[in-house]
């Protein structure tokens, strides 16, 4: 970032203050067959969900040893002209 303004340093305060009052939260996990961890990882897309204006929305959950990590969901920019084409996306 070449040039950063007020609001950069106000998020970058937002984060610290986050990660300060939330030191104490831990997510445990225990390890399946003698220690061996599991990354799944899960994509999909919904073809011409929006009815208004036939966008397509996509998601994704990635979980380690069954505990969900990272999920979202965003409507895709463009439209699809098929379902092969809104997974391509």
């Amino acid at each position: 970032m070449s040039s950063p303004g007020p609001q950069h340093f106000e998020l970058l305060w937002h984060i610290f203050r986050y990660t300060y009052h939330s030191r104490e939260l831990k997510m445990h996990m225990k390890a399946t067959f003698a220690g061996d961890v599991v990354l799944e990882c899960e994509t999909d897309s919904d073809w011409a969900r929006d009815k208004d204006t036939r966008k397509s929305t996509s998601g994704y959950v990635t979980s380690i040893n069954g505990c969900v990590t990272a999920a979202k969901t965003k409507t895709q920019t463009s439209v699809s002209q098929s379902s092969a084409e809104a997974e391509m996306i």
